[in-house]
């Protein structure tokens, strides 16, 4: 055994665990474990896993550790701190521009994406992580185009607002998901290798054309919700609570039609677009 390998009983115990079926603990132990020290350095760090573990509890443990949760958020979404939503009095301020009066933006820590950053994944694990994580997120961006947003009605508005806000949150999130891949590959200590070339150029070109995707999605999300918050404020609200509402909208409007979400937390600058 190599010097820097990981310590024999943390592998019993990684391979105890995934044949108990607690990935998650598993995969715990073997970032803390490999964080202090190091897997044999392979071009591909998942044949080593598979040697020492086997083949499917290797999958499995990355497919976990690829998803293992943010340490400060929940689904990638933290309460708005720099939010003027309401006063101490709690009287309506005016439209967040930061979280859109959603009261919620994305984690600060993780970029929106729900789990746990790249730093604190060896950066061995790199590779593989990636392809898992945009892999996830590619189909569950397909998987979401294929639904049609909802019909916002004159009368029932309020449910296609609430079902066109949480759109935009999980478009948030899956942005956040890209981003951090293509970050990751530019960080990639060995990113100019021959193994890894391929992968970043993939991770690149997919991240792209989600990015297309989701800011598409979330213009026509925005004009929508602009739609359904003045049918709101046709339905009996009061002088003040309308004149809030069609700020609110007018927001949603302007930002539907601004170049790249900027200064609110939908902007997403490390994300590649296309000339």
């Amino acid at each position: 055994m190599k010097p820097n390998a990981p310590l024999p009983h943390v592998l019993k115990v990684v391979a105890a665990l995934m044949k108990a079926g607690r990935e998650q603990d598993a995969a715990r132990i073997l970032i803390r474990d490999l964080r202090r020290s190091s897997t044999p350095r392979e071009a591909d760090i998942s044949k080593w896993l598979v040697r020492t573990i086997g083949a499917k509890p290797a999958t499995r443990l990355l497919h976990t550790l690829a998803h293992y949760p943010c340490f400060y958020c929940e689904h990638g979404l933290e309460e708005c701190n720099l939010c003027g939503w309401q006063s101490q009095t709690g009287e309506k301020r005016g439209c967040c521009e930061h979280c859109l009066d959603l009261l919620y933006a994305r984690c600060d820590f993780c970029d929106g994406s729900g789990w746990i950053t790249y730093n604190a994944i060896p950066q061995d694990l790199w590779p593989a992580v990636v392809v898992v994580r945009t892999n996830a997120a590619l189909k569950r961006l397909t998987d979401l185009m294929k639904n049609r947003l909802p019909a916002v009605t004159p009368t029932e508005p309020t449910q296609a607002r609430e079902l066109l806000e949480r759109e935009q949150l999980v478009l948030n999130r899956l942005a956040g998901i890209f981003e951090n891949a293509v970050d990751a590959t530019r960080k990639y200590p060995a990113r100019n290798s021959p193994t890894f070339k391929p992968v970043a150029a993939k991770v690149l070109n997919t991240s792209t054309t989600a990015w297309e995707k989701i800011q598409a999605r979330m213009r026509q999300t925005l004009l929508l919700l602009a739609v359904a918050i003045r049918s709101e404020a046709g339905l009996g609200a009061t002088a003040k609570a309308q004149a809030i509402m069609e700020a609110r909208a007018d927001f949603y409007t302007m930002l539907a039609e601004s170049r790249a979400f900027e200064g609110t937390s939908l902007s997403h600058p490390f994300l590649p677009s296309r000339p």
